[in-house]
């Protein structure tokens, strides 16, 4: 599992932005990192919950 205090966003980030056809200035990719850190950080705590088996998943409604 992803630790968030051991996370380094500004190598994952530079790594996959050219992968998906991102250009960016040193700077913005310092600014994106720090972003997608707090993301990390955030997100975490959800994405450690087990989820029943039995849980349904929520309709999706469609217009």
């Amino acid at each position: 599992m992803l630790d968030p205090d051991r996370f380094d966003a500004l190598s994952y980030v530079t790594a996959v932005a050219p992968s998906i056809g991102f250009e960016l200035s040193p700077e913005r990719l310092a600014e994106l990192a720090e972003a997608f850190a707090l993301v990390v950080r955030v997100g975490m705590p959800a994405l450690v919950q087990a989820v029943p088996g039995d849980v349904e998943p929520a309709p999706v409604f469609v217009a």
